[in-house]
């Protein structure tokens, strides 16, 4: 970059002939390009300016209703030089490395390339990836790496920054120009249905489990106080809730939609729950 930010500070002792502070900004680049570089908020200190910048984000489906297939990550971007009085499109590319993108687009994600668009009179704008919950993420950890390219309006004159913005406070380097996501859905078996929920909802499975709290609107933090005073996962609730989840799966066992395992199975219940499959 040619043109940099100078402060030039008059001082009174003669050392300069200037009698006023002279402030020069950034003009941008000759050829009206711009820089462009992610930049998305870890954290922040309340009420302090104080910001902590990520280069990646973790997302889990677990606890998240089951007829919620999809969510979607904003990953933002920002400018470096002047605002455009018209909408500038900018190029995202998927790293292909099997290393770095485990993730297969229009499977595991997509992204609307057509929205990858910095409006006019804006420094800001989103890359909108939408994560596809799968069967897969129960059992495994998928990786998508996104990474800006340049084009006619936006150069990478911003390799990496500081993951803070506080000059003066230790903090590693982020790359400016890719971004990660990790997304997945895994659960682990609670101690309490190992006890108690046996008897009423058979031998546990993630997908079994997922059923059960869609069905009693109970979430996976639920069962960490379970059987406590006020909480809301207790064994006095199990023959309500196994009822309730028979019922669920008879009925889409009676539309010819019946829930499956991962094996392939129909999901069933102990006696008295039990699941009348044709």
């Amino acid at each position: 970059m040619k043109n940099k930010i100078i402060i030039f500070i008059a001082l009174s002792f003669g050392l300069f002939s200037c009698t006023e502070d002279t402030l020069i900004t950034y003009q941008g680049e000759p050829d009206n390009t711009s820089g462009i570089y992610f930049q998305r908020t870890g954290s922040y200190v309340v009420g302090t300016p104080n910001v902590t910048y990520i280069d990646s984000t973790v997302y889990s489906f677990a606890g998240v209703h089951d007829s919620i297939r999809t969510a979607t990550v904003n990953v933002q971007v920002r400018i470096l030089g002047n605002l455009s009085d018209i909408d500038r499109p900018f190029v995202v590319k998927i790293a292909e490395d099997a290393s770095q993108t485990s993730a297969v687009e229009g499977v595991d994600f997509t992204i609307d390339y057509n929205k990858c668009i910095l409006p006019a009179g804006q420094a800001t704008a989103n890359v909108p990836v939408r994560i596809i919950r799968t069967q897969k993420l129960t059992s495994s950890t998928l990786r998508l790496k996104i990474s800006l390219e340049e084009n006619e309006h936006f150069k990478l004159y911003i390799k990496e920054y500081k993951a803070s913005n506080v000059w003066n406070q230790t903090a590693r380097n982020i790359d400016a120009t890719s971004y990660v996501i990790r997304f997945a859905e895994q659960y682990s078996r609670p101690s309490y249905w190992t006890f108690f929920g046996g008897t009423y909802f058979g031998t546990w499975t993630p997908e079994k489990y997922k059923v059960v709290n869609d069905v009693a609107g109970w979430v996976p933090d639920d069962w960490k106080n379970a059987g406590m005073a006020g909480a809301k996962v207790t064994g006095g609730r199990f023959d309500y809730v196994a009822r309730a989840v028979q019922a669920y799966l008879q009925q889409m066992a009676d539309n010819g939609t019946p829930v499956k395992e991962k094996d392939g199975t129909n999901m069933q219940l102990p006696n008295p729950y039990s699941v009348i499959y044709n």
